[in-house]
């Protein structure tokens, strides 16, 4: 047992959400775990002081980030701190592979971090691995879904589709498991929806990832449905004339050649997923600002 508890977690992500290095998705990321790991007014395990060390380095990797930024480009610079933090992350996964947890809850924080650092080594696969067994321990976590259906579309790819030496353009290479893998990846999505207007951007990705699994009536279809719940936004504020145009566009959108996601994508639906989360019951409200 350690000797921190939930105010020094609250203290290091804090300090991360007022760097501009730190995505909103590793923002809302960390506060789920620090859920996990410490229920408000309790004393951390082996797993929270994990966490804390873990969020002491992510501190001090984005402000000496923030530093070399606010200097003007420095390609040495930024290596070397990416090699760093590089170091730190492989460090950080050891020990969460080797800790003890006592408690589901905070099993389930380290599968989280351990796909967390993962994902910043770029290793897809056990980032999906990680994702799967915090899903299966927390299904109904719509953060966990969102981000283990991304990283399926992108082991997907990794896996299954190589570039060619004509164009940038890949070739799919095992299409059954590709087409397996992305099927997978949309299921992740699917419980993703919650029924209100911001699904609309959940049936955009799971339209795109279909579409790009050569599933066209299936990508329609989502497309329609995000056009759909766009529609009744928009009739609540008088704008259904944009409707047909707009569905006509989704069909041509699915047949077409679709870019991939894109990180300011993955910032906005991560906004929208706030809404869902129970974050601000164990924060307190004039310590964070959840729009920032």
């Amino acid at each position: 047992m350690g000797y921190h508890n939930d105010q020094t977690i609250e203290h290091y992500l804090s300090q991360l959400a007022q760097l501009p290095t730190v995505s909103p998705f590793c923002q809302a990321l960390y506060q789920l775990i620090g859920q996990y790991v410490c229920p408000k007014g309790s004393p951390v395990g082996d797993m929270g002081d994990l966490f804390v060390r873990f969020l002491t380095r992510e501190v001090r990797y984005h402000r000496q980030l923030d530093k070399i930024s606010g200097s003007g480009p420095d390609v040495s610079d930024r290596q070397s701190l990416a090699e760093k933090r590089h170091i730190g992350l492989e460090l950080s996964a050891e020990e969460a592979q080797s800790v003890h947890c006592s408690l589901p809850q905070e099993e389930i924080a380290r599968q989280l971090l351990l796909a967390e650092c993962y994902y910043h080594t770029y290793r897809p696969a056990q980032v999906v691995a990680h994702l799967e067994a915090a899903a299966q321990r927390d299904p109904d976590q719509p953060l966990i879904q969102f981000a283990l259906g991304y990283n399926r579309y992108i082991l997907a790819l990794e896996a299954f589709a190589s570039p060619t030496a004509e164009s940038d353009e890949a070739v799919t290479v095992d299409y059954m498991s590709f087409q397996r893998a992305c099927l997978q990846a949309a299921a992740a999505l699917e419980k993703v929806l919650a029924g209100h207007e911001n699904d609309r951007y959940i049936y955009q990705w799971i339209g795109r990832i279909l579409a790009t699994a050569g599933f066209p009536d299936a990508a329609q279809e989502a497309f329609v449905q995000a056009e759909a719940t766009d529609y009744n936004r928009l009739r609540n504020t008088n704008r259904e004339d944009d409707w047909s145009a707009n569905t006509e566009s989704a069909g041509q959108q699915a047949s077409g050649q679709l870019p991939p996601i894109t990180q300011a994508e993955i910032d906005q639906a991560t906004q929208l997923l706030r809404q869902s989360l129970p974050i601000e019951d164990l924060w307190p409200d004039d310590d964070y600002n959840w729009e920032n």
